[in-house]
């Protein structure tokens, strides 16, 4: 490695194009040290050895060159097909190392760098189908496993169109025409979200979906819940409480019976009794209470006088 010569470094965010600022030789002792580098920014960095990938051979003096190079490999890269060699490796039980690869792929025996380069960031890149990564090898996968991850992808894509679908219309209050057995089960996490908030297993993944819609709330419960009304799946007053605490908002089959077999129209005909089911009641039993059956219901009346 000389030095100011690019490499392929494995950084935090992934494969970066940078640049050795010392010299050294892939000797034992050094493979177990750090080494300088120049990231894109020109920051200073160590890196243990094993980091570097692929030593291109390439100097460059100043950033500018770094740039053109990374430019080069860009372009190249995006006309890569990995399909066009998985097609000629896949029955081969061994892995294939990047030189290997890259003779196959461009048909050349001495390897140009930003062909080398873009080739494997191809084939490092963590979405990859058609190979994955042995001991600096890499090994075609079988054509059902291709196929399997083709077709997740395709199901992962509809879930995503469905996601943003459904979005789309709760938060113009309705629901799609033709809703899915998916956005059904995506309607059910919402308003478990609106009930349980950061306490709902999978609370991230309904804030992503109100992302979808309001990328900027910063109280997407209550968004949730303001959705969810609009679309007429809850009420303004929703006994959310009876539900955060488990409490059944049906009655048994033994109790309905029982209210069924009163005559209430005559029973409220009696003069001692009003009718004050339509009055809005709030409980005031003991948070833990179980039995939510005392409550109050205040009103104003004018006098005529």
């Amino acid at each position: 490695m000389q030095p100011n010569e690019i490499v392929v470094a494995r950084l935090g965010s992934g494969l970066s194009i940078v640049r050795a600022i010392d010299q050294h030789s892939p000797s034992k002792s050094i493979k177990s040290k750090k080494i300088r580098i120049l990231t894109a920014r020109n920051k200073e960095a160590r890196l243990p050895y094993n980091r570097i990938l692929l030593s291109t051979g390439v100097v460059a003096q100043n950033s500018d060159t770094v740039e053109e190079f990374v430019a080069e490999c860009e372009a190249l890269s995006k006309e890569i097909d990995l399909s066009e060699i998985w097609e000629i490796t896949r029955d081969q039980k061994h892995g294939l190392t990047l030189e290997e690869l890259n003779e196959l792929y461009w048909n050349m025996e001495l390897p140009c760098p930003a062909r080398q380069v873009a080739l494997l960031f191809q084939l490092e890149d963590p979405d990859i189908v058609y190979f994955f990564s042995d001991d600096e090898r890499y090994k075609a996968r079988s054509k059902e496993d291709v196929e399997n991850i083709w077709k997740r992808r395709c199901i992962a894509n509809e879930n995503a169109r469905m996601e943003v679908e459904l979005m789309n219309y709760l938060v113009i209050g309705n629901l799609p025409p033709n809703i899915t057995p998916y956005q059904e089960e995506l309607v059910f996490y919402i308003k478990q979200y609106v009930i349980d908030g950061e306490n709902f297993a999978r609370n991230n993944f309904v804030r992503k979906l109100v992302a979808i819609v309001n990328s900027s709330t910063r109280d997407p419960q209550k968004f949730s819940f303001e959705i969810l009304v609009k679309a007429k799946l809850l009420s303004d007053d929703e006994p959310l409480e009876l539900a955060r605490s488990g409490i059944s908002m049906t009655f048994q089959d033994i109790v309905s019976d029982e209210i069924q077999s009163l005559n209430l129209p005559r029973i409220l005909e009696e003069t001692r009794r009003v009718d004050l089911t339509s009055c809005p009641v709030t409980t005031i039993d003991d948070e833990g209470s179980a039995d939510k059956d005392d409550g109050l219901s205040l009103s104003v009346e004018v006098s005529s006088k």
